[in-house]
């Protein structure tokens, strides 16, 4: 999921035609803020795809952009989870990118908590 293109497909797309994601702020009035653009996933993407109605209202919009996001990647990797055992399940690892930090902050942070110093 980007803001450049929904899927991979999209994205790649996108990259190669030299379109970028982004643009002005339009899920909040940023008229307040010095820096008024950002990267944002395009109204296209549809939470409710991934998430039950009722159980949208109690998450934020990151749950089901990581919920879409990681079965792409799955699908992508050949890995189906159907008729898996549980315990093959809980063995899969998915990496998530988000405006949280640089892949190497990500990996330190995950050392420190596994390592019990998170």
């Amino acid at each position: 999921m980007s803001p450049n293109g929904i899927g991979n497909t999209e994205f790649c797309r996108a990259i190669l035609a030299g379109r970028s994601g982004v643009k002005r702020i339009t899920r909040f009035d940023p008229s307040e803020l010095l820096v008024q653009i950002a990267g944002e996933i395009p109204d296209e993407f549809n939470e409710l795809d991934w998430v039950d109605a009722n159980q949208r209202k109690h998450v934020s919009r990151a749950v089901p952009l990581a919920i879409a996001a990681s079965t792409e990647a799955l699908r992508d990797a050949g890995i189906r989870t159907a008729g898996m055992p549980l315990e093959e399940q809980r063995k899969i690892g998915i990496v998530l990118g988000t405006g949280g930090g640089a892949q190497e902050f990500s990996e330190e942070q995950y050392r420190l908590y596994f390592e019990g110093k998170g």
